[in-house]
């Protein structure tokens, strides 16, 4: 496969700064950030963070992943860590209601460190770099780095992204529940509720008719099949950090039963025994006896 590819080259100390702030100002939909630390600027602040906050302020999502490793924490920074920025940011959101977070990587993941630089805008421009977003990185060393314009390696490198930003890592159970037989123009009910998550299930969807589109949501989603056939029915599951899995039910569909009521057949009445007024008499008359001989 043949695709168009824009790169331009970051280069500190000669346009990093300019690249970087360039890319942010383009942002009209999301900015991913993931960085092994971030610094202020002397007593200036941080341009990049600056203008990150205004681009949410506009509407934009912006997410920041910051690496958690002990020596990039205020206790060993003199209050310039990471976890000191998380804080300022997520303020910063409340207070002004914006689509902002920041967070520091969850150790769930089994990663020891982020030592990216990276940052992903709009999901189709990428920056892969060394350069740290401090003044030091931007302003005196030598770093390098490019900016990848391009949607297939955007949406990757987002994926990527919202892996590592999920604190939850773990897919939940999907439970379709036991296969159904039944008939023509009858209520089906599905029913997910032995589905399982260790956090929450959000989202349950069902493919009636296996072409991939989800016609039901819901735990319990009742459906009426009009013709006979083995149908299979696809249960989609999803939790709050954007885990999920599938089952599968199959629900056997056979003819309507028919019951159709028989004429009685005058013909086979049961016959009742007739006994003769004598024969009773002589019935009555020994019951009399016995009774009398008992006495």
């Amino acid at each position: 496969m043949t695709e168009e590819v824009e790169i331009r080259p970051v280069i500190s100390p000669d346009t990093s700064k300019s690249s970087i702030l360039e890319m942010i100002e383009s942002a009209e939909e999301s900015i991913y950030l993931q960085q092994f630390y971030v610094r202020n600027w002397g007593s200036s602040e941080n341009p990049f963070i600056s203008s990150i906050i205004k681009k949410a302020e506009e509407g934009v999502e912006v997410k920041i992943l910051l690496d958690s490793t002990w020596y990039n924490l205020d206790n060993y920074t003199n209050g310039l860590g990471n976890d000191g920025l998380v804080n300022m940011l997520n303020s910063i959101a409340d207070e002004k209601k914006l689509d902002l977070e920041a967070k520091l990587l969850s150790y769930q993941h089994g990663l020891s460190k982020i030592h990216n630089k990276g940052m992903i805008v709009d999901e189709s421009k990428v920056l892969v770099s060394s350069i740290n977003w401090n003044s030091n990185s931007v302003l005196q060393n030598r770093e390098a780095g490019v900016i990848i314009e391009n949607e297939r390696l955007g949406k990757y490198f987002s994926d990527v992204f919202l892996s590592d930003w999920r604190d939850d890592i773990t897919p939940p159970i999907a439970d379709a529940g036991r296969d159904i037989e039944t008939t023509v123009n009858s209520v089906v009910e599905l029913n997910a509720e032995y589905s399982w998550d260790d956090n929450n299930i959000e989202i349950y969807k069902w493919d009636i008719d296996s072409n991939g589109n989800y016609e039901g949501d819901g735990i319990i989603y009742s459906t009426i099949f009009r013709e006979t056939g083995t149908y299979k029915i696809t249960l989609y599951v999803e939790d709050g950090c954007g885990n999920w899995n599938t089952d599968s039910v199959n629900v056997i569909v056979k003819e309507e039963e028919s019951w159709i009521g028989q004429k009685e057949d005058e013909t086979n009445i049961p016959l009742i025994p007739l006994f003769s007024i004598s024969t009773i008499t002589a019935v009555i008359g020994l019951w009399k006896y016995i009774q009398i001989s008992r006495s």
